[in-house]
């Protein structure tokens, strides 16, 4: 009785540690680097674009060349 009880927590105890390990290995290979980048609103539509994906015209932000020739509402 002794051992089998001694086998079920030996079990319990490398299964905790083994999908621990596997948990922290598929958040670590997700690709999520950490940065942020900065959000703009594009002056035309409003639509939120990230800064280095925006076209900045004088002190403004656009979506596309279009809005940007279209000019700020």
């Amino acid at each position: 009785m002794g051992k089998l009880l001694f086998l079920i927590i030996a079990a319990v105890v490398i299964y905790a540690i083994v999908t621990g390990v596997l948990r922290k290995r598929r958040s670590s290979a997700s690709g999520l680097t950490g940065t942020v980048e900065n959000m703009v609103n594009c002056a035309r539509c409003g639509v939120n674009v990230p800064q280095s994906e925006a076209i900045e015209d004088k002190d403004h932000f656009f979506c596309s060349e279009e809005h940007r020739r279209l000019g700020a509402v």
